[in-house]
Formats: C-alpha cells, sequence, structure tokens
C-alpha cells in the first residue's frame, strides 16, 4: 500500500525526491538492493539538499560491505544535517573498522 501511494506521488510530481526517497526505503526492506540503490541516485540527484537520501544510501552500501562510499555519503549527510544522530553512529561505525583494518 505505502508503495504504491509513492508511486503515485511520483506519477503526480516525477521530481518529488522525497518520495523517490521512500520508495528506495521500501525497495531496500524487501530485498532489492539494485532497485534501492537507483532510486536513492535519483533522489539525490532530484533533491540534492536533502540529507535522508545520503543517509540511506550510506546505510545500504555499508551493509553491502562499501565501506569506503559508505563513509563519503555520510559525510555528505552530515554536512546537510550536522546533528543527525543516526548518522553520526553510522560514522563511528565505519571509523570503528577503519581503525579495525
Amino acid at each position: 500500500m505505502a508503495s504504491r501511494c509513492f508511486r503515485l506521488a511520483m506519477s503526480a510530481d516525477a521530481n518529488h525526491a522525497e518520495s523517490v526517497c521512500n520508495l528506495a526505503v521500501l525497495q531496500m526492506r524487501d530485498g532489492k538492493l539494485e532497485q534501492s540503490r537507483a532510486l536513492f541516485l535519483s533522489a539525490i540527484q532530484k533533491g540534492p539538499h536533502l540529507f535522508e537520501p545520503h543517509f540511506n544510501l550510506a546505510l545500504l552500501t555499508y551493509q553491502l560491505g562499501q565501506f569506503n562510499e559508505s563513509r563519503s555519503l555520510v559525510m555528505k549527510a552530515l554536512e546537510i544535517f550536522p546533528d543527525h544522530i543516526y548518522s553520526k553512529t553510522l560514522l563511528g561505525h565505519i571509523e570503528q573498522l577503519y581503525t579495525i583494518l
């Protein structure tokens, strides 16, 4: 149902980055990782001022073991929204991995 709502919002306004990002989150939860990645990248293009697609793509790339990309994305999310606690936490996990490796 939520997926359908976001698709309807996107049909009304294809540049609505928030809807694209939210649909990407749903795709990620459903295990459709490549579709999710593509949607997050689209959301970043459509709404570069939004921290959410940067953070969520950072989370996805972290889960896939792509730590350099994840770090770059989470740094961008923190540049946009410096007080986002989940971005700070993710960055801490990434930096901890770098000290171990």
